[in-house]
C-alpha cells in the first residue's frame, strides 16, 4: 500500500500495518504479469482493522533477478484476477490463492464483493477501493476480457478496439489484439507481430528516420533516438480505444530521456516472448478503473461534471456581459446629453 494512496474498505480502515514474520525456504518459479523468475517467498501479516478478523496472513514474492527492463520487484500485492500455480518441481504444486489479497479478504469475510478500484485525485494522490466500487454519478465503460486465449485470461485484460497513429488507424492482428493491464509496469509491450507500429513511429519524420535506431536485445527491442536535435514534434500522437473508452498519448507521454546514456527511449517496446500487448502506466496513469473478479470485467470510469458549476459559470458570464452592455448604454447617453447642451450653448 503506497503512502500516497488512501484505502476504502466496507469497514473503516483503522490500521494498515504489515510485519514480516518469516521467510519460506526455497525458491519458486513465479508467473508474474510480464516475466517468470526465481523468487523467495515471505509471510506477512497485514492489519485492515483493529480486530483479529482483520489480521490477514499474506504471501509476498521477493525477486532476486533483473527483469528485462532492469527493474527489481520487491513484492507483489495480489490484485490479479487469477493466480497460476507455482511449481517447485514437476510433481509439486503450490496453492497460490493465498497470494491474492482479494481472495484472502473475501475468505475472511472482511469484504462481501471481490472487486477493487482506483480513482485518481491528481498525479500523486488517489483512492484505492477494496471490496466496493466508487460512489457518485459515474460514466462507465466496461469490457469483458478474453476467456480463451491462454495466459492473458489469468490477468485483467480487454481487447483493443482501435489503435491510431495520429488519425490513421493501424490494424492489429486478431490473434494479438488483447491488452493485458499492469498499472505497475512502466512500459507498453508490443508483440513482435505488431513491430511495424514502431517502424511507423520511427519513420514519421525525416529526423526520426535518420536519428532513431532499434536497440536489439535477446527478448525485446527498444527504439532509441539521439538527444541532440530531438523534438517531440517529430513524432506522432498515438491512441487506444477499449470499447467506447479512448486514451490519447502525446509524444511527451511515450518518450523517456535517459540521463545516463543521453538518449530518448520510446516506451513502446517490441517483446518477442508474448503474443499480446502489455499495457503499463504510460497508458493507464490518470485513468480510473474498476476490476471485478466475479463478473470478470474491467471498467474505465469518469465522473459526470456537475451542472451546478456550469450554471453558475453561465450566470456569472451573463452578469459580466450585462454589466458591459449597461456601461456602454450609460456612456452613450452621456455623450448625447453633452452634444445637446453644446448645440443650445452655441445657439
Amino acid at each position: 500500500l503506497n503512502d500516497n494512496w488512501g484505502t476504502a474498505l466496507q469497514e473503516p480502515v483503522l490500521n494498515t500495518q504489515a510485519s514480516t514474520c518469516d521467510k519460506e525456504e526455497g525458491s519458486y518459479e513465479s508467473n508474474s504479469y510480464t516475466y517468470g523468475g526465481l523468487t523467495s517467498v515471505f509471510n506477512d501479516y497485514i492489519n485492515f482493522s483493529d480486530n483479529s478478523a482483520g489480521r490477514i496472513k499474506m504471501k509476498f514474492f521477493n525477486y532476486f533477478h533483473y527483469s528485462p527492463n532492469t527493474l527489481i520487484s520487491d513484492g507483489e500485492l495480489g490484485m490479479s484476477k487469477r493466480y497460476k500455480s507455482l511449481y517447485t518441481d514437476p510433481y509439486i504444486t503450490k496453492e497460490v490463492e493465498q497470494f491474492s489479497i482479494i481472495e484472502q479478504l473475501y475468505a475472511n469475510n472482511i469484504i462481501d464483493k471481490r472487486v477493487f478500484a482506483h480513482q485518481y485525485k491528481n498525479d500523486k494522490e488517489g483512492t484505492v477501493f477494496i471490496g466496493e466500487e466508487p460512489k457518485g454519478d459515474l460514466i462507465k465503460y466496461t469490457c469483458r476480457g478474453t476467456q480463451s486465449k491462454g495466459e492473458p485470461s489469468n490477468y485483467w485484460n480487454c481487447p483493443i478496439s482501435t489503435f491510431k497513429i495520429d488519425n490513421k488507424e493501424i490494424q492489429i492482428d486478431y490473434n494479438t489484439n488483447i491488452a493485458m493491464f499492469s498499472t505497475g509496469e512502466r512500459f507498453i509491450f508490443v508483440p513482435e507481430e505488431s513491430q511495424g507500429i514502431i517502424e511507423y513511429i520511427k519513420s514519421y519524420s525525416t529526423w526520426g528516420k535518420e536519428h532513431c535506431t532499434l536497440d536489439v536485445h535477446v527478448a525485446y527491442q527498444e527504439l532509441h533516438c539521439d538527444y541532440k536535435g530531438f523534438k517531440y514534434s517529430y513524432f506522432p500522437t498515438i491512441s487506444f480505444t477499449f470499447g467506447e473508452y479512448g486514451i490519447e498519448l502525446k509524444p511527451e507521454d511515450v518518450f523517456y530521456y535517459n540521463y545516463n546514456n543521453k538518449y530518448y527511449r520510446l516506451l513502446l517496446v517490441i517483446y518477442n516472448m508474448k503474443k499480446y500487448w502489455i499495457i503499463g502506466s504510460p497508458v493507464l496513469k490518470g485513468h480510473n478503473m474498476i476490476f471485478n473478479v466475479d463478473e470478470d470485467t474491467v471498467t474505465f470510469f469518469t465522473e459526470k461534471k456537475s451542472k451546478v458549476g456550469l450554471i453558475a459559470a453561465v450566470l456569472i458570464l451573463l452578469l459580466i456581459i450585462g454589466g458591459i452592455v449597461a456601461w456602454f448604454i450609460r456612456r452613450n447617453n452621456k455623450k448625447k446629453a453633452f452634444a445637446v447642451n453644446d448645440f443650445y450653448f452655441f445657439n
